[in-house]
């Protein structure tokens, strides 16, 4: 799973739109865009935000798609700071990625 790409929106084909790991504070969305591959229909997967240090968002689900692919998670941010994402499967973290808003 990865590399982690993040950007203001997505396409309807899992396209990066204005992708960059710095945004302006303001922006109402951000898109994490990956590939994965190997991952079993239905295994435990997890995405967890962080900004600055601290966990502020978390999504546990079933992994929903096919073996192969892409796919994406997005997050309302909340204001300037470091942001992180961890991408976990079986509690295993299979990608992260930073980003900032200024």
């Amino acid at each position: 799973m990865g590399p982690i790409q993040f950007a203001e929106n997505v396409t309807d084909d899992v396209q990066p739109v204005n992708a960059s790991d710095v945004f302006e504070d303001g922006i109402v969305s951000i898109y994490a865009i990956y590939s994965f591959s190997g991952i079993p229909k239905n295994v435990a997967t997890k995405a967890i935000w962080y900004q600055n240090g601290v966990e502020i968002a978390r999504d546990e689900t079933p992994w929903p798609w096919g073996e192969e692919g892409r796919g994406y998670v997005f997050l309302v941010p909340r204001g300037p700071g470091l942001y992180k994402l961890e991408l976990h499967a079986n509690d295993s973290i299979l990608a992260t990625g930073l980003f900032e808003i200024r």
